[in-house]
C-alpha cells in the first residue's frame, strides 16, 4: 500500500513505539474498511508528535463480526466489557463503528450528533495510506485526512461534557492546531466547503457554538492539559477558528 511516509522522532518514554506496535498488529489482520483517527492520526497530519496520546483510534465499517471482535479474537486481546476498546500490550485500541448514510438518517438528531456520524463516515472513506517510522519500527496504514479529522474534533468539543477534562483539552488543541496549520491559505477551507454529507455547514455551525460564541469555554478547557495547551487563550483560539467558522458559516447562510 503505497502513501506518504512520516518520520517521527523517538519520545523518551517510548510511548509512541508502543502505539505503533499496537497499530501495527491490527494492520497485520489485513483487515478492510478501517483507518486511523484520533491524536495519533493529528500527529501524522501535523507530522510531528505535537502532544501525548494513549490509545489508538479507528473507524471502521459495520461487519459481522465487527473490528473489535475480529481484534479480540485474532488478536487475543483484553475487551472491556460490553465496550468498543480492546486492549494489545497495554495500549487502548478504540473502535467507532459507522454506516453508509442514507437520506433521513439525520433527522431528529442534534448537531453534535450530525457531526459526529457523518465526520467519523467521511473520515473512513476520505482515509489515505501513511506509512509512520519511529525509532525503527514501522507500520503502514490507511489515515483520516485533515478536513475529516477537524470535523471530528469539533464532534467531540460539541459533545465536551462526556469526556474525560484531560480529553476536552486535547481536543481543542489538536483543533486549533491542524486549522493553524492548514487553513494558512484557505485550503482547510475549500475543503470543508466540498466535503459531502452537509458537513462543511455542520462545521461552520458547531465551531460558531463552540468556540466563536463560547470562546471563554472553551479557552477554560484546555487549562486540563499541558504548560503548551494552557497558554492558549480565548484571543488565541478566535484569530485561528473564527475565520474558517465565518467562512463555512457564510456559506451555509447566503451562498449554498
Amino acid at each position: 500500500m503505497p502513501g506518504e511516509r512520516i518520520l517521527f522522532a523517538d519520545d523518551p518514554s517510548g510511548r509512541l513505539r508502543k502505539l505503533l506496535h499496537a497499530l501495527g498488529a491490527l494492520e497485520d489482520l489485513s483487515l478492510d474498511d478501517h483507518a486511523l483517527v484520533g491524536g495519533l492520526a493529528v500527529m501524522c497530519r501535523l507530522r510531528v508528535a505535537h502532544r501525548a496520546t494513549e490509545d489508538v483510534d479507528e473507524v471502521a465499517g459495520s461487519t459481522t463480526p465487527s473490528l473489535i471482535e475480529v481484534i479480540v479474537a485474532q488478536l487475543d486481546a483484553r475487551r472491556d466489557p460490553g465496550g468498543s476498546t480492546a486492549w494489545i500490550d497495554g495500549i487502548a485500541i478504540d473502535v467507532i463503528d459507522t454506516d453508509p448514510i442514507v437520506e433521513g438518517d439525520l433527522e431528529g438528531l442534534e448537531l453534535a450528533e450530525q457531526l459526529f456520524v457523518t465526520s467519523h463516515r467521511w473520515a473512513l472513506q476520505s482515509a489515505t495510506p501513511v506509512t509512520l517510522e519511529c525509532a525503527g519500527s514501522s507500520v503502514t496504514s490507511r489515515v483520516a485526512q485533515t478536513p475529516a479529522l477537524v470535523a471530528t474534533k469539533v464532534s467531540a468539543i460539541l459533545g465536551a461534557r462526556r469526556r474525560l477534562p484531560h480529553k476536552r483539552a486535547s481536543d481543542v488543541f489538536d483543533l486549533y492546531r491542524l486549522v493553524q496549520e492548514h487553513d494558512r491559505y484557505g485550503g482547510l477551507s475549500r475543503a470543508l466547503l466540498d466535503a459531502p454529507l452537509g458537513i462543511g455547514a455542520l462545521v461552520g455551525a458547531g465551531l460558531t457554538a463552540s468556540v466563536v460564541e463560547q470562546s471563554e469555554r472553551t479557552a477554560r478547557l484546555l487549562s486540563a492539559g499541558n504548560a503548551e495547551m494552557s497558554a492558549i487563550g480565548r484571543l488565541d483560539l478566535l484569530e485561528v477558528i473564527a475565520p474558517l467558522a465565518g467562512f463555512l458559516h457564510r456559506d451555509q447562510r447566503f451562498e449554498r
